[in-house]
């Protein structure tokens, strides 16, 4: 792999992640989607991080993942969940992104003891933010990117409850210059 071409996204090793981890403990992981398991770290500098260890069975290969991550780590927005590297170790393919403390909406909306943590205001701030999020992501950044699975489970929530949409994975990358796109399969739910 040609590391130059890659040198803006830092690349972790698969021993770095493991330790991470505490070599992906169960008691580590805190979530699973389409993709794969998703685990609870802390980086060797302190830094909580959230890895995405994608499912063997993905298609893609390493080249179009490294493209794909290259572009979402451009992505940056408020309220965008950040990625901060990923891993392309031992037949892996992991992403790395920052650690959202109060996990997801759907913890708080589906949750019959919860519900009261979120007033309307907290709401309404949490409906604003994710609404320029998407806002930033069709119209206004360099890339124009479809989200097309947007749901509670992939707003994530800061230490602060300020919300952060995540999940790219079923997201459509399309040309700066195009207004609309066509998929062939519907994705998300």
């Amino acid at each position: 792999m040609n590391q130059a071409k890659y040198e803006e996204l830092p690349l972790y090793t698969y021993e770095e992640l493991a330790n991470a981890t505490d070599n992906f403990q169960s008691n580590k992981r805190i979530g699973k989607g389409g993709f794969g398991p998703v685990y609870k770290g802390m980086l060797f500098d302190g830094r909580e991080i959230a890895v995405k260890r994608l499912s063997n069975s993905s298609t893609q290969g390493i080249e179009e993942f490294m493209n794909e991550a290259v572009l979402i780590s451009k992505l940056q927005h408020r309220n965008l969940v950040r990625l901060l590297g990923c891993c392309i170790d031992r037949e892996e393919k992991m992403l790395v992104y920052e650690y959202m403390p109060n996990k997801s909406l759907d913890a708080y909306i589906f949750d019959a003891n919860k519900p009261s943590l979120l007033d309307w205001r907290r709401r309404v701030i949490i409906v604003e933010s994710i609404g320029r999020a998407l806002l930033y992501l069709h119209r206004d950044s360099r890339l124009k990117i479809i989200h097309r699975d947007l749901k509670a489970s992939n707003i994530l929530l800061d230490e602060e409850l300020k919300p952060k949409l995540s999940d790219f994975g079923l997201a459509r990358i399309f040309g700066g210059n195009d207004d609309q796109a066509n998929t062939n399969r519907v994705a998300g739910t």
